[in-house]
Order: C-alpha cells, then sequence, then structure tokens
C-alpha cells in the first residue's frame, strides 16, 4: 500500500533552500534570546519551587520583615 510511488525529491538540489531556512531560524532564535533573556525554571537554575496558599489574604509587610 504505497501512497506515492518511487518518490523522485532533489533533497541535494534544495540544499540551500534547507540552508537559508535553517540560517534564518537560527538568527531569530539568537535575536529573541537576546532581547527576551531566557526564562530558565528551577529545573536549570536550581532550589526549590514551593506553592503556599492561604485560606485569607496574607499581610505582605509582615512577610518582608
Amino acid at each position: 500500500m504505497d501512497i506515492v510511488k518511487n518518490p523522485k525529491i532533489d533533497w541535494l538540489g534544495m540544499k540551500w533552500i534547507f540552508v537559508s531556512i535553517s540560517l534564518i531560524l537560527m538568527v531569530i532564535a539568537g535575536v529573541s534570546v537576546m532581547l527576551g533573556g531566557l526564562n530558565l525554571g528551577v529545573d536549570f537554575t536550581g532550589g526549590t519551587l514551593v506553592h503556599v496558599k492561604f485560606k485569607d489574604e496574607p499581610q505582605l509587610e509582615r512577610i518582608r520583615e
């Protein structure tokens, strides 16, 4: 059950198209990292992430002390 019989795609003939697409994507990725920075989570920065729920809203000034 072949959908396409004998596909003849000249992959090497289209190498410059693929190289161009790859370079464009790398430039976009590099610019986005330089402008936005990396938002690394706990997985990469180390430490512990704790989610805490309160019944009542906590007093922020007391917590900051």
